[in-house]
């Protein structure tokens, strides 16, 4: 236990919300913006990003809503083809200006403005030009925008570069991927390639900004092991390795660890890894880590013999209908039979909060 006193939040403590732009924004084609991939492969049956919350038109009222309940920051983030329509060159000054005046508003109800780089909108126009996170050729073009923000916005102390690079490759719509190319090799490619850019941010916003702080949101679930069968205590440990330590240590260590790296060796899966690419990952460590926590799962070992399975997630409310993803020979998720589950069939875990950032 604690005295009472430590067990209290500081007062500078910043409570707040989050949102992301293609979640809640709308207005998808129009003041000059274009689209994003992840505008164009979602399910319309499962929300439709062109109407999404009207955040364009009724931001003024969201914002006064959230100074009336008390927040002390905002989390959000900018869109990329809004800012630059072409993903790179020519910006658009209407965009600019919405987030110009949502900062500015922020500021004035004493609201801390928490802006993210990158949530899942890649412009569309790259994806069709070059492969978009498939190529290197993104590092600059994400670096153009980076600039842009950091030179408009001069005035946000608070940037997350990239959310949730760690589930990112494993939920269909939030990525294109090229059909000619194995699927695996293709994700540890791309997430290589989305460090290097994470990186260029980090060095971009300390030259230009170099009072702000900066890092990356992980979105993470802890992985408890189905049994006590010593294969299902491993099979928890190596789902923790390949789905959180992979990309954490990337990011904190610029390194991977022997598993995960023999993992990758072994399966014809490794990133191919320019000289000076770990250097230049590892110089810049991020001044925080964003940690955003959905649920936990239970893992199971199952043979090498089995088949692969991607993760599919219940979009109807319908019990059940989840596909959890694999790795034969490591391990499977399953459903905890201890917790409750929405009817979307997400674990309702508080526990694995504590459990996770322990």
């Amino acid at each position: 236990m604690c005295a009472q006193s430590s067990c209290l939040f500081a007062n500078d403590f910043l409570w707040g919300a989050a949102t992301a732009a293609y979640q809640i924004e709308g207005a998808h084609l129009k003041h000059g913006k274009t689209l994003s991939v992840v505008e164009k492969n979602m399910n319309k049956d499962y929300a439709d990003p062109s109407v999404a919350s009207g955040h364009y038109e009724y931001w003024e009222k969201d914002l006064a809503l959230m100074k009336e309940i008390g927040l002390k920051a905002y989390r959000f983030s900018i869109s990329w083809p809004r800012i630059l329509p072409n993903g790179r060159g020519e910006v658009n000054q209407e965009g600019l200006d919405f987030y110009r005046n949502i900062i500015n508003r922020l500021k004035e109800y004493e609201i801390e403005p928490i802006v993210t780089i990158y949530h899942f909108d890649l412009p569309q126009c790259l994806q069709d030009e070059y492969g978009g996170w498939t190529s290197r050729k993104i590092i600059d073009d994400f670096g153009e925008y980076c600039q842009v923000l950091f030179t408009h916005f001069d005035d946000v102390k608070y940037w997350l570069t990239i959310n949730e690079q760690s589930n990112m490759f494993q939920l269909p719509y939030l990525m294109e991927f090229d059909p000619n190319i194995p699927l695996e090799k293709q994700k540890y490619e791309m997430n290589h390639i989305m460090t290097l850019a994470h990186a260029k941010a980090t060095h971009l916003c300390r030259s230009i900004l170099p009072n702000a702080k900066i890092g990356p949101a992980l979105g993470v679930i802890p992985n408890y092991p189905a049994t006590p069968k010593p294969n299902d205590v491993l099979a928890a440990k190596h789902a923790d390795e390949l789905r959180t330590y992979l990309f954490m240590d990337l990011y904190m260590k610029g390194s991977y660890r022997p598993f995960v790296w023999n993992y990758l060796v072994e399966n014809e899966l490794e990133p191919n890894i320019k000289p000076g690419d770990m250097d230049y990952i590892q110089s810049a460590k991020p001044d925080f880590v964003g940690i955003n926590y959905y649920q936990s799962r239970v893992v199971k070992y199952i043979p090498k013999d089995k088949e692969r399975k991607e993760l599919k997630l219940n979009y109807d409310g319908k019990d059940d209908d989840t596909q959890f993803d694999n790795i034969p020979g490591l391990f499977e998720g399953m459903f905890n039979q201890f917790t409750p589950k929405t009817r979307w069939d997400w674990e309702i875990d508080p526990v694995g909060l504590r459990y996770l950032l322990n």
